[in-house]
């Protein structure tokens, strides 16, 4: 049974893998390649967010630190609680291509847990549409996230249990990432 929507408090995170020019204490590094970065993420509105490639791979986002000189590296990872892959850069950033600085908190969040403990990250693109909204995060399992919290001191968001799922709810979330 799930709480009750006025019974979670959410909690909002701002991620961070850099603890300066190491990784952050627990992030877990699955990868190491060598690859550039093009423009800013184009999954989280943050200034250092980046859509990277390495090879016929891409990956988005990809976290920079202060170093921003080809030799340096960026983390990638799908959400906050997955492993990272290290790219070295093979050239510099291009600062001019990044997304606007500021509180990434003024965008939609990264990833999301729900009140039942269900872990979903923003897709690239929106998985087609249920009841009028844009499936727009994807959860472990089948389930999916619709469209964009609702802020408040509960967020919630529409909930389906699949992307060919014909009703929808609204759940609470207990975290919030960018």
């Amino acid at each position: 049974m799930l709480a009750p929507l006025a019974a979670i408090v959410t909690t909002l995170h701002v991620f961070s893998p850099w603890a300066g020019s190491i990784p952050a204490r627990g992030v877990t590094i699955d990868a190491n390649l060598r690859g550039s970065c093009s423009f800013g993420s184009q999954v989280i509105t943050r200034r250092d967010a980046w859509h990277c490639s390495a090879g016929e791979q891409s990956f988005d986002p990809c976290f920079s630190n202060d170093r921003l000189e080809a030799g340096a590296h960026v983390l990638c990872l799908a959400s906050p609680w997955e492993d990272a892959t290290s790219i070295e850069l093979t050239r510099r950033l291009p600062l001019s291509l990044a997304n606007p600085t500021g509180d990434p908190k003024r965008f939609p969040p990264w990833a999301v847990v729900t009140a039942n403990g269900e872990r979903c990250a923003q897709l690239r693109k929106p998985l087609g549409r249920i009841a009028g909204l844009p499936v727009s995060y994807a959860c472990a399992g089948a389930a999916v996230l619709l469209g964009i919290p609702s802020r408040g001191r509960t967020w919630s968001q529409q909930h389906a249990a699949t992307t060919t799922a014909k009703t929808t709810r609204r759940v609470a979330l207990r975290e919030v990432w960018w």
